[in-house]
């Protein structure tokens, strides 16, 4: 009876963006630390992101972000989105984006134009 070995396959870590090599397809980090460092980063980003958000803030971000799914950008009335409920006066930041002043809220762009809103991901 004859045993082959698995062949490794090179992975990076996603946290320290160091080369390995593993025979595991499941495994992504260097090693369980690696997993629970960048794990906890990432909740860590997400809770900061959400610490100075007001109700009012979330609830319109959340409208933007459902109607936005996957796509890198969503075109709709002023009036459509205040009918979901969105309070289009919040806003966490701004920008020259293409040369245009554009208000952000996190992650996502307030483009106007006339009376339709653009809401584009970052």
């Amino acid at each position: 009876m004859m045993l082959t070995m698995k062949r490794p396959k090179r992975k990076t870590c996603p946290c320290c963006g160091v080369v390995f090599e593993t025979t595991r397809k499941d495994k992504v980090y260097l090693d369980a630390t690696h997993q629970k460092y960048y794990n906890n980063a990432v909740q860590n980003r997400k809770r900061d992101k959400n610490l100075s958000l007001t109700k009012e803030h979330t609830k319109t971000y959340q409208i933007f972000r459902k109607l936005l799914r996957n796509n890198s950008d969503v075109t709709r009335s002023v009036d459509f989105w205040e009918g979901k409920g969105a309070d289009l006066s919040l806003f966490t930041g701004s920008e020259l984006i293409e040369g245009k002043h554009t208000f952000l809220l996190f992650d996502l762009a307030l483009i106007y134009n006339d009376n339709f809103l653009t809401i584009k991901q970052l």
